[in-house]
């Protein structure tokens, strides 16, 4: 019910009281990151807690409540379980390390993650950032899960992330040679075989037909003197 037996005080997991009370809309059925203090031994441990509740058409919850809470380590690993390269991490809503398979993408996230609220980038779905981390240029995919507010990242070298650039690179650099070598011997075959013989009949025919003028002035010279 929505009244507690007890203050809050006198249960073991206070936290778990005090998220009963508080319960609302936000963190319903949300993962909530807790830490909790055995009462016995004084040891912490981490967990996720779930809270499951009914709410009326108004968006109120109802009296009764149910709360799972799972180990923090084991639902970590079960959200990078696909993770084979260790590019990936996820951050809460507030840049804060969930979890990441590799412990050096932890500063590398928070450099991205600066770069996302410095350029409002937080407010998109999902998007890519470039940043030259050293010497390498880094990309940075996320996208935002809409049922956590969480932001799956995937960090990798450029180079990495374009792996089929250079062999189409490759291929285009191929096939443009093979075009520019082909458009040569096509020039190559008009001027031996088009250009040069048809330029050797021109400049025959254009001794062909200056000569025939002259022979021409010589045959009317000559027949001049016998018609006179």
């Amino acid at each position: 019910s929505n009244i507690l037996r007890a203050p809050v005080d006198d249960y073991a997991d206070r936290q778990a009281a005090e998220l009963f009370l508080s319960r609302n809309m936000e963190n319903r059925m949300q993962p909530i990151h807790r830490t909790v203090i055995e009462p016995i031994q004084g040891r912490a441990k981490e967990f996720y807690s779930f809270l499951f509740f009914e709410t009326s058409r108004k968006g109120i919850p109802r009296a009764n409540a149910l709360m799972v809470n799972v180990p923090s380590d084991w639902y970590e690993e079960q959200l990078l379980g696909f993770d084979q390269e260790g590019s990936y991490v996820l951050l809460d809503q507030n840049g804060s390390l969930i979890a990441a398979h590799e412990e050096s993408l932890a500063a590398k996230a928070a450099l991205f993650w600066y770069d996302i609220v410095t350029t409002k980038a937080q407010d998109q779905t999902g998007s890519y950032l470039l940043r030259k981390i050293g010497r390498e240029q880094t990309v940075c995919l996320y996208a935002r899960m809409d049922s956590t507010g969480w932001y799956c990242m995937r960090i990798l070298p450029l180079d990495q992330c374009l792996a089929g650039l250079p062999r189409l690179r490759d291929r285009f650099v191929a096939w443009l040679s093979f075009g520019f070598a082909l458009l040569a011997l096509l020039c190559a075959s008009l001027l031996f075989f088009i250009y040069f013989p048809f330029r050797q009949i021109s400049h025959a025919l254009r001794r062909v037909g200056g000569a025939a003028p002259a022979r021409g002035k010589l045959n009317r010279a000559a027949t001049i003197p016998r018609a006179a």
